[in-house]
């Protein structure tokens, strides 16, 4: 999981054109449940599913899962998330509607995710086992009573009690960090696990197996290469930075060959960067 920035990507014009479903779905969705009465009711949103939509969601997350970061556009195009889910919240079973409906349409709400972080199903989880899990309409809050019921209420109270990780909004790396054997982890506040991170790990299934298997496999490749890197640097150094033109090139062609490893394409780039950062900085200075 990493940190994306949104202001990158254009803002497809059909949630914005006036008069275009965008806004006619979410005035409709306004004016239905401004009665309490109309809770319950059901409504169909597709807006949000536009081609120009479509575009820029995979542009903007260059084709990988926003939660996970596996890459989605070789197997399946993934699916239009909302991060506060627009039909309902909570649990399955427990779902309370309505849901943040006139955000259903809004660009800042929506993100790209594989169909195994967004939707509910039975995972092998690494150290846990089988369990069902996967964010559907869950979006925890710290303090219910700050919960938005409407349009109106306050936007900046909710972010401050959210137990979900936006990665359009804050860099993940603050919350969350990988071991070498793939495990992903939260990051610890004054010795207490934080609870975003944690909550973020569990309801998106972030510990799944193959998930674990693929990343302890990048960091594995990873290793190998530092260690290419390392030795070439090794030797540049017994024979004098300059002296011989043939080890420094192969400093240079495994110092590329590592950074490819952090190219904003490739799957798990926040692996990539945890472990790639800190050696590149201590053995030649640059940071990535």
């Amino acid at each position: 999981m990493i940190f994306v920035d949104r202001t990158l990507a254009t803002v497809p014009a059909s949630l914005t054109q006036k008069g275009g479903r965008a806004r006619t779905e979410t005035l409709r969705a306004i004016l239905l449940y401004r009665l309490a009465a109309n809770a319950n009711q059901t409504l169909n949103f597709s807006a949000y599913k536009a081609a120009d939509v479509k575009k820029q969601i995979k542009k903007l997350f260059n084709g990988k899962c926003a939660y996970c970061e596996a890459r989605l556009v070789t197997v399946t195009t993934g699916d239009i998330e909302h991060f506060r889910p627009k039909g309902g919240y909570g649990p399955d079973g427990q779902v309370v509607k309505p849901g943040y409906y006139w955000l259903a349409a809004k660009w800042e709400n929506l993100l790209l995710s594989c169909s195994n972080c967004n939707r509910k199903n039975t995972f092998e989880l690494v150290g846990i086992g089988e369990k069902v899990t996967g964010k559907m309409n869950q979006f925890p809050l710290s303090d219910d009573q700050f919960r938005l019921k409407t349009p109106t209420c306050d936007f900046a109270a909710e972010e401050r009690v959210r137990y979900l990780i936006d990665p359009c909004a804050e860099d993940p790396i603050l919350f969350l960090y990988f071991k070498p054997n793939g495990l992903i982890k939260s990051k610890k506040i004054n010795r207490i696990e934080n609870p975003k991170g944690a909550h973020t790990i569990d309801i998106c299934a972030l510990q799944r197996k193959d998930l674990v298997d693929d990343r302890a496999l990048l960091i594995t490749k990873i290793k190998a290469q530092m260690k290419s890197v390392q030795n070439c640097i090794t030797l540049q150094s017994n024979l004098g930075i300059g002296t011989n033109q043939l080890v420094d090139n192969m400093v240079h062609q495994e110092v590329t060959k590592l950074k490819a490893f952090l190219d904003p394409n490739e799957p798990f780039l926040s692996v990539a960067r945890q472990f790639i950062g800190p050696f590149l900085f201590k053995v030649i200075g640059i940071r990535v």
